[in-house]
């Protein structure tokens, strides 16, 4: 389901804009994204698991909210990959 969800709102774009692009490329795409996305979701259950049985000041807590920060960072940054296609990339690829 969240797959049929996540390709309908990729097509607004180009349904909008008008242009045409790789489209029969999306579905590979948005499984490695949904694969990445998944995967940075379960990191941030077990980070969150983790820092609540560490005892307090450890160097556990550290570690967990280092990789929870990471699997956070890897929830949002597909985001407007998801929506825009490899616009953001070619804005800061220079």
């Amino acid at each position: 389901m969240i797959f049929v969800v996540t390709f309908g709102v990729m097509w607004g774009p180009f349904y909008f804009m008008r242009s045409e692009g790789q489209l029969f490329l999306y579905p590979i795409a948005l499984l490695l994204i949904l694969v990445i996305v998944g995967f940075a979701i379960v990191g941030l259950i077990f980070a969150a698991m983790a820092i609540s049985k560490a005892p307090p000041k450890s160097r556990a807590i550290r570690t967990a909210t280092a990789w929870a920060v990471l699997s956070g960072v890897l929830v949002i940054l597909p985001l407007p990959a998801i929506w825009f296609g490899n616009a953001p990339a070619l804005l800061f690829a220079g």
